[in-house]
């Protein structure tokens, strides 16, 4: 039987207080557990994950000062 993926522990306080290079390996490490680990059995459809990751994806690709008058008030909901 093949061991189940051991569900990492990171360390959150150097986005708060760390360098930038501390603040990159942490996003890094998030990055890591989020690609290799995974959540199951949530309830939150194909389609609902598929249609906010694109919202990620474009949000993320504005420039920065479209992004900074974003509020989460202006936002519909999916």
């Amino acid at each position: 039987m093949a061991a189940e993926p051991a569900i990492p522990t990171i360390d959150m306080s150097p986005l708060r207080i760390g360098s930038t290079p501390e603040r990159r390996e942490v996003a890094h490490r998030i990055d890591a557990a989020c690609h290799n680990t995974g959540l199951t059995g949530h309830g939150v459809s194909a389609d609902l994950i598929s249609k906010a990751r694109q919202r990620a994806i474009d949000f993320f690709a504005l420039p920065l000062d479209e992004k900074m008058k974003t509020t989460f008030q202006d936002q519909p909901r999916l």
